[in-house]
């Protein structure tokens, strides 16, 4: 097992086997977060598992958020062109593959949301986006990303179901994930010049000229 320093909290974490851990207590719920920010060579294959690792997991045993009253969320999937994948290009499509089990609320909705390794949200993608569902009991639900507009870098995927009038007037968690699935994401291209990070905005191409 090899070491190094959490950037948000100082404390040391272990990493190896495609895991990695807090080795002392500590109030960084980050966890192997802040450690593929160090950017040590090889480092990111070792957090990630390879080409495939977290691009699918079973989170019917994972931590969940306090305040999650009902589990849910069963599993999820990071797809690309079809197949698993846990990197992405900016400006490419993305899907996010949630299975679920045990829905009763008639007015469900499902979120997802990408976090980067400063723990800053960096995108919402909400069902009621795009109108009310109709959910049955168990299934598989697919959130589809179009055009990926991250920076360069590391994201967690946060996931939750609730239940929602489908505006502001009432939302409410019933079972959130923090901590479901991660990935890359690469520029390839997408902008020149000095990039874009993952804490450093929207991927948002612009036209330069002097007048």
């Amino acid at each position: 097992m090899q070491t190094v320093e959490c950037t948000l909290c100082g404390k040391q974490i272990g990493f190896g086997d495609g895991g990695a851990q807090h080795l002392e207590p500590s109030s960084c719920q980050a966890e192997g977060m802040a450690i593929v920010a160090a950017d040590l060579p090889g480092l990111a294959d070792l957090i990630f598992g390879g080409p495939h690792g977290w691009a699918y997991r079973d989170i019917r045993n994972a931590r969940r958020m306090q305040g999650s009253t009902h589990q849910v969320l069963t599993s999820i999937e990071l797809r690309r062109e079809g197949h698993a994948s846990n990197w992405f290009r900016t400006g490419e499509d993305m899907t996010v593959r949630i299975g679920f089990d045990g829905v009763s609320s008639p007015q469900s909705y499902f979120g997802v949301y990408f976090v980067n390794v400063y723990a800053e949200r960096a995108a919402t993608l909400h069902s009621t986006h795009a109108g009310p569902l109709q959910v049955p009991k168990s299934g598989v639900i697919d959130c589809r990303v179009e055009n990926l507009l991250l920076g360069a870098g590391q994201y967690w995927v946060m996931i939750d179901y609730g239940t929602s009038t489908g505006d502001r007037s009432f939302t409410a968690f019933l079972d959130c994930v923090p901590s479901a699935a991660k990935f890359r994401v690469k520029l390839d291209g997408y902008l020149d010049g000095i990039g874009l990070n993952s804490d450093e905005g929207v991927a948002t191409r612009s036209q330069w000229r002097v007048t």
